[in-house]
C-alpha cells in the first residue's frame, strides 16, 4: 500500500516536470513526437551498423534494374508522378529546391537534430 509521502512525492516530480515543459513551450504531443522521432532513429542507426553494405547494394541494384528496364522501354517511370507524390511539383530550379530544403529545416530542426544524434548513436551501440 504506497503511503501518503510516496504519492506526494511522484505528485511534486509530475508538477515539476509539466512546469519545466510549459516554460519552455512544449506540450505532451511534442514530448511524444520527440522520443518517437529518437527511437525510430536510434533503430535506423543499428540497422545500418549491421546490414548497410545489403542495403546500399540493394539500393543500386534496384536503381540499376529500373534504368535497364527504362531503356530498353519495358517500362516507362513517371516523373511527374514521382514529383507530386514526393510534393516536388512546384520545383522547375535549383534555387526553389534550396528554398524548399531550407523552410522544411527551419520547420523541423528539432526533429532532425534528434534524428541526427540517434542514428550516431545507434550505429555506436549497435
Amino acid at each position: 500500500m504506497p503511503t501518503e509521502s510516496s504519492i506526494s512525492f511522484w505528485n511534486t516530480m509530475q508538477k515539476s516536470i509539466d512546469n519545466f515543459f510549459y516554460s519552455i513551450n512544449i506540450s505532451a504531443r511534442d514530448v511524444i513526437a520527440y522520443v518517437t522521432c529518437f527511437a525510430a532513429a536510434f533503430l535506423v542507426g543499428v540497422a545500418i551498423k549491421r546490414y548497410g553494405k545489403w542495403m546500399v547494394a540493394m539500393i543500386l541494384g534496384a536503381i540499376m534494374v529500373m534504368a535497364i528496364l527504362q531503356y530498353f522501354e519495358l517500362v516507362m517511370i513517371n516523373q511527374c508522378k514521382i514529383r507530386c507524390l514526393l510534393g516536388l511539383q512546384n520545383i522547375h530550379s535549383f534555387n526553389s529546391l534550396v528554398n524548399l530544403v531550407k523552410i522544411t529545416a527551419e520547420k523541423f530542426w528539432v526533429e532532425g537534430l534528434l534524428s541526427l544524434s540517434a542514428i550516431c548513436l545507434g550505429f555506436k551501440l549497435g
